[in-house]
């Protein structure tokens, strides 16, 4: 998959914080892209383990440290997602105006002093971790926040709905 059909879209909350959509693979196509970087399941199934090794991988490739899982974090992406899915909308603010800051407060991450989100849709194949991961880590904003220094905990979020997977991935530090 080149490049020019990542779709980004940019935000800012605290962190700075973007979306795109993978577009579907037709049944044939080839295996999705991107690198596995030695993380069982990432060409397969949409998984959080899967998606955490990778982005943990690309973290180590820059010299940072691995990101730790909170269930407070994977609770606002779990939450975000679903509601992506059930409600047919892709985007940073829900339709209600609430905004990844609030979600992460709302699950209980208390006096973060920073925050971010990265989101993503894939259908069919595209939906894989390590297809997800290689876009991000060429979107300007989704890298910034996969490689920012100051984020230390994480949370991964994937629902499947129809072929569609939906990705919420919220970042935080206390």
């Amino acid at each position: 998959m080149s490049a020019k059909q990542w779709i980004g879209l940019a935000i800012v909350a605290l962190a700075v914080a973007a979306a795109f959509v993978v577009p579907g693979v037709q049944p044939g196509s080839p295996e999705p892209e991107g690198p596995t970087r030695g993380c069982a399941g990432a060409r397969s199934e949409p998984a959080a383990a899967a998606t955490l090794c990778l982005l943990n991988a690309e973290r180590a490739r820059h010299g940072l440290r691995p990101l730790r899982e909170d269930g407070r974090l994977a609770r606002a992406a779990r939450r975000h997602a679903r509601d992506m899915a059930e409600r047919g909308y892709f985007a940073h603010e829900s339709p209600e105006g609430t905004g990844p800051h609030d979600r992460i407060l709302r699950a209980g991450y208390r006096s973060p002093r920073l925050t971010g989100e990265n989101l993503a849709r894939g259908e069919a194949e595209a939906g894989a971790p390590s297809t997800i991961v290689d876009g991000w880590m060429h979107s300007p904003g989704h890298r910034e926040n996969i490689l920012r220094r100051g984020f230390e905990e994480i949370g991964i979020g994937i629902v499947v709905e129809d072929d569609e997977a939906f990705y919420a991935t919220t970042f935080g530090a206390q």
